[in-house]
């Protein structure tokens, strides 16, 4: 450092402790007067307090200009006690400017003490860590000012604490200065404002009853700090923040469910591999069952899991609130949705263990599914050791076709299948074949393994999934009794026994046996009067809002028809559309946009029809789509060799 910057340093050093000196003075010489007015307040002689100050002229101005001032500095009492106290004994065209400058005042020596003097502030230090993980979960540019507007307004939390976290990031003075007024400004104007509402009001309330209407006053502005605060934070806060599920909601939920669950499920979990203490690990799950996600909670249980479901449990404004505070990652199913991306990198950052199913959607005949695309790479840059979570017996609580729950004994089972450091050595080859067999099964054939099966089977509701008859081929025309399925048209009955069984056919066995009647149609068009509905947020409701014809083709699925008034055409072809979700019995669904459109058709058991015919007719569109590459690839090889021949 040169003498001319050593004498400039020299020169700031001692203006500052000047000021510093001179503020000291003003605090000693007003200490006692203070003290004072702090025993009026206590008292309740708050018209004594008024007229000590008034009658103090421009000293009692500078009081409180220099308590406002210091307390930003040394933060030795929340800021809301003393801008109540001075809303009592000022109107607030006074109040707010004296405190609105003192604070930033105090906030301006701090940013030029910590940037010119590089001067830690002990006392403010320890309590800026909430304002650093709030600016660590935003994804704005202006991360830093956000922040702090969110934790100005926060009651009872100091001001100077707050500056002193804003001067030691890299933001322009200017900008600093604006954030400290910005979000010091609320603080004080609702704290002024309540203390002008007691004063007026003690001529009205005295005594006992005025101490109680000054409590709820002030947990009134606490609310309302609150509310402005939540407000900025879901104007400025990432929305792709990822936190650890609230530990009370999902220590009550889950004890909650326990109890609802042991009148149907049997559970045992002893065939639970539980990984390492505090070590997050990424569970994939065969989805079988509506209850999975309880189950998976319940093999890992007291741990906390997050867990990847269906976008469309979010739509509802309760239930939102309930996924989000459990730690739920919301889907878009089917559909690109970078939000889940960026939740689940965030939950890997805060050591979240993840629970996804990657079939992307619930088994209907209690067998797997292919993998969703993109699971291996989700799966190797997680970079967390895997485990595979399957239920015996959970598919026949609540299968996708059933109507009402069946008491069944349920065995759950967890795995490791590979390590995070067996990851950084295996070949993606290696690694999706590991995941397809761990995920492979049939849950059907497991449940026959039991040793407790249910004294007789269930199959209400499985004519919605089985919709054609084995003997005279008649569509949708069954029906079920307790544990037989009877066609209507031709009286063929099916009944099983205690283990699903059918003369010795299970479930999954009889259901292969309708996808392969379904490969053997030439003609794959065919199409159905639907109605269309979407969730209203308004109203928490699905509305229909309009109808028309959905068309199957080998092209795809197009519906025309109308929708809120107007034509509308929308259509999806068997590339772009990995899967079509339904729901058994009611409809079935695709994303239009961001929302999604449910379709509602006259026969509501041909959904299960046509999310079958889109399974085939994908599967043939994409084994054509490889043979064209394989193609493409042996023709560029032959032009190759025919050239280098010539050469």
């Amino acid at each position: 450092m040169n003498t001319k910057k050593k004498i400039f340093r020299a020169l700031e050093l001692f203006l500052l402790l000047l000021v510093v000196a001179v503020l000291i003075w003003i605090y000693v010489s007003v200490s006692g007067e203070v003290l004072d007015i702090l025993r009026m307040g206590e008292e309740g002689r708050f018209e004594d307090a008024k007229a000590y100050l008034r009658d103090r002229g421009l000293r009692g101005a500078v009081i409180v200009f220099s308590l406002q001032l210091l307390q930003t500095l040394v933060v030795f009492v929340p800021p809301e006690l003393l801008q109540v106290a001075v809303g009592i004994a000022y109107p607030f065209y006074i109040a707010i400017p004296l405190m609105l400058l003192g604070a930033l005042i105090g906030a301006s020596l701090i940013f030029l003490f910590v940037r010119r003097l590089k001067l830690p502030f002990t006392m403010l230090e320890r309590k800026t860590e909430r304002v650093q993980k709030a600016e660590g979960r935003m994804n704005h540019k202006n991360a830093t000012m956000a922040a702090m507007c969110l934790w100005f307004v926060m009651p009872l939390v100091p001001f100077g604490a707050v500056a002193y976290y804003g001067a030691n990031k890299q933001i322009s003075y200017r900008r600093y200065l604006l954030t400290c007024t910005v979000g010091m400004l609320p603080s004080i104007l609702f704290s002024d404002l309540l203390g002008v509402f007691i004063y007026t009001t003690l001529g009205v309330w005295e005594g006992q009853t005025m101490i109680w209407l000054s409590a709820a006053l002030a947990l009134l502005l606490s609310i309302i700090m609150l509310a402005l605060g939540g407000w900025i934070k879901h104007e400025f806060y990432d929305e792709h923040a990822m936190e650890r599920p609230n530990p009370f909601l999902y220590h009550f939920v889950v004890p909650f469910v326990t109890l609802a669950a042991s009148f149907f499920a049997r559970i045992n979990r002893k065939n639970c591999e539980h990984p390492e203490k505090d070590r997050p690990v990424l569970i994939l799950g065969s989805h079988t069952c509506f209850f999975d996600f309880y189950f998976a909670a319940k093999a890992m249980y007291p741990r906390r899991l997050t867990f990847v479901v269906n976008r469309f449990y979010f739509e509802a404004r309760i239930v939102r609130f309930l996924m989000r505070h459990l730690g739920c990652i919301p889907k878009r199913l089917f559909s690109p949705d970078l939000e889940t991306a960026k939740k689940l990198m965030a939950a890997k950052r805060e050591g979240c263990s993840v629970v996804l199913f990657p079939e992307g959607r619930l088994s209907a005949a209690g067998t797997n599914f292919p993998l969703v695309g993109d699971t291996i790479a989700l799966v190797r840059h997680m970079g967390m050791d895997v485990y595979e979570y399957h239920t015996v017996g959970g598919y026949f609580c609540k299968p996708k076709w059933g109507i009402g729950l069946r008491k069944t004994p349920v065995d759950i089972h967890l795995h490791k299948v590979v390590s995070a450091e067996e990851l950084a050595s295996i070949s993606d080859e290696v690694l999706e074949a590991k995941i397809t067999a761990a995920l492979s099964y049939d849950e059907c054939r497991r449940y026959i393994s039991l040793k407790k099966p249910n004294r007789r089977a269930n199959v209400k509701g499985l004519e919605r999934l089985l919709f054609r008859c084995p003997k005279c081929g008649a569509e949708f025309a069954g029906e079920t009794e307790k544990n037989s399925l009877i066609c209507k048209t031709c009286g063929h009955t099916q009944v099983f026994d205690k283990n699903y069984l059918s003369d010795g056919k299970t479930i999954s066995d009889l259901h292969a046996e309708q996808i392969e009647y379904l490969k053997t149609l030439k003609d794959y068009t065919f199409e159905e009067k639907v109605t269309i509905h979407r969730f209203d947020k308004r109203i928490g409701v699905m509305t229909e809002r309009g109808e028309g014809i959905c068309r199957f083709t080998e092209g795809g699925i197009v519906y025309e028809g109308t929708e809120d008034g107007k034509q509308v055409r929308y259509e999806k072809t068997p590339a772009e559309l990995q899967a079509l979700i339904y729901t058994e019995g009611k409809h079935f669904q695709f994303y239009e946009g961001k929302e999604l459109c449910f379709f509602y058709p006259e026969d509501r058991n041909a959904c299960a029809k046509w999310s079958m015919l889109w399974d085939i007719q994908r599967e043939r569109v994409m084994h054509a789509e490889h043979l064209r590459a394989v193609r493409r690839d042996l023709e560029k090889a032959e032009n190759e060799l025919a050239i280098a021949e010539e050469k």
